[in-house]
């Protein structure tokens, strides 16, 4: 009986309304927060009276529209972020690396399915399926398109997000999770940031929409080279994440069955790591700013049960969220991505501030205003930063990354214990237990 009162006592919190002085308390605190973050940026210090003006008309308005969503989420009972386990970004991070296929990465066909290259292996997509990714008849095909591979880590949030959406007032009314959600595909919309008016004038991003969610029920992977208890093997028969319904009726409700091996990686709990909603419904941004959020969001905090902060090489991090060569191959096309990935996390307050290392994590050198990397160019950087570590390559550096600047080590010269160094193989591979599904 007691633990029934406290589950009441603490919805009765979450819907309590808010009093105007605790508004004006929130309002104060967000828009200060903002303010201050922008008025002790160098952006901000290098910009002209005019811009200055601006800027903080922009930081007052964005500390405003934090309280409306603070409000809004408290009032519905809306999750903020959908969090996702970290075993399941591992995976995702091997399938989803890549950007849309071209033509050069088609491999031909089987009987029943077409096959794809991805970056650690092979895709094959169904035969029967292929009249939803292009309207020719199969009979005419000639050259398939390809499914919808460059927004699988959007569309695989945004079902996290409406479990939870689901899950979670069954969760104070003390009901078992369910594994089955129902929606429409405005609802989808919503979720992947198309506004109203958008959905209610319809369009040609519903037919992408029902892409996503068919290329993430029907594709296979084949994974090579995976790492499981220090012995590589290929894993054959990835993911199926989901079983998907779709209705026959244009508005009727779209329906999702979590296949069962990966049920508790796509609910809330206190090993999961957060993606915010915001970012899954920011259409603007490619796979490599969702891959570098999934990577940040796992290794800024607790990690493979180690506690810590733990550091990954910047060569790493850019082969973890892009196939592009040039970013690989080029110093400077490295720093560009990174610099782009760092702007926005910062932006998004995902981020504070970055530490860099040698390879031997002797010297570091830290940042701690983030917006530098909006003004800096790589030989800025390779000035501030490279050059006291003596270093002149910044695929060579290590690099740690820290949501709160009071977490950051004050030493210049820091020791390092070896468990607190990321295996950079386990940054890419799935875990053994995705690898048992593949036997």
């Amino acid at each position: 009986m007691a633990d029934i009162k406290k589950l009441l006592e603490a919805f009765e919190e979450r819907i309590k309304p808010l009093s105007i002085e605790e508004f004006d308390r929130l309002a104060d605190e967000f828009k200060n927060r903002e303010t201050a973050k922008l008025v002790n940026s160098e952006k901000y210090k290098r910009a002209t009276d005019e811009e200055k003006f601006n800027l903080l008309i922009e930081a007052y308005s964005k500390g405003t529209n934090r309280v409306s969503r603070y409000i809004e989420r408290r009032r519905a009972g809306l999750p903020e972020v959908y969090k996702e386990n970290p075993e399941m970004a591992k995976l995702t991070q091997k399938i989803f690396v890549s950007g849309r296929r071209l033509p050069k990465h088609y491999l031909g066909d089987t009987e029943d399915s077409y096959l794809w290259q991805i970056k650690h292996g092979v895709a094959k997509y169904p035969k029967a399926y292929q009249q939803y990714l292009q309207s020719r008849r199969e009979a005419e095909i000639l050259f398939p398109d390809s499914p919808k591979f460059e927004t699988q880590l959007k569309n695989l949030w945004a079902i996290g997000l409406l479990l939870q959406k689901v899950n979670e007032p069954r969760l104070w009314r003390g009901e078992p999770p369910v594994f089955e959600i129902e929606f429409s595909l405005a609802e989808y919309a919503r979720v992947r940031g198309y506004a109203d008016k958008e959905i209610k004038r319809s369009g040609k991003f519903f037919e992408e929409l029902k892409k996503d969610l068919i290329t993430g029920a029907k594709t296979t992977y084949t994974l090579k080279d995976v790492i499981i208890d220090g012995k590589k093997y290929t894993i054959y028969g990835v993911p199926n994440f989901y079983m998907l319904a779709e209705p026959a009726e244009k508005k009727g409700k779209w329906k999702i069955r979590i296949n069962e091996f990966y049920k508790d990686k796509f609910l809330p709990g206190g090993q999961f790591y957060g993606i915010p909603a915001e970012v899954i419904a920011d259409r603007e941004i490619g796979n490599d700013i969702c891959n570098f959020i999934e990577i940040i969001k796992r290794f800024e905090g607790n990690w493979e049960g180690v506690e810590g902060v733990f550091s990954l090489s910047v060569s790493t991090v850019i082969e973890s969220i892009t196939d592009s060569q040039e970013a690989i191959s080029r110093p400077s096309e490295a720093y560009k991505l990174l610099a782009k990935c760092l702007t926005y996390a910062y932006n998004k307050d995902l981020l504070e501030a970055v530490r860099f290392f040698t390879p031997n994590l002797k010297r570091s050198k830290a940042v701690e205003d983030l917006s530098l990397f909006e003004l800096w160019g790589y030989e800025d950087f390779k000035a501030e930063v490279l050059r006291p570590l003596k270093l002149d390559d910044i695929r060579e550096s290590r690099i740690k990354f820290y949501s709160d600047r009071q977490r950051m080590e004050p030493a210049e010269v820091i020791e390092i214990k070896p468990e607190e160094i990321a295996s950079e193989e386990l940054a890419l591979t799935p875990s053994s237990e995705a690898g048992k599904l593949g036997k």
